[in-house]
């Protein structure tokens, strides 16, 4: 799993300010924040997107 992660992370900074990378980031997010049992990751998830997609449609 490391291999595979160092592999994607260069590209993945290539397109840092692409809308596709950012949705991926904030699924991510999304994804984690089902497997927790607080609400203080749910407010910083919802945060994140709010920032991250703001200029993406």
């Amino acid at each position: 799993m490391a291999n595979v992660v160092n592999l994607i992370k260069p590209i993945l900074f290539q397109f840092l300010n692409s809308c596709q990378v950012k949705k991926l980031v904030v699924d991510l997010i999304d994804r984690y924040v089902k497997t927790t049992d607080n609400d203080i990751d749910d407010v910083i998830a919802s945060t994140v997107r709010v920032a991250l997609l703001k200029n993406c449609k």
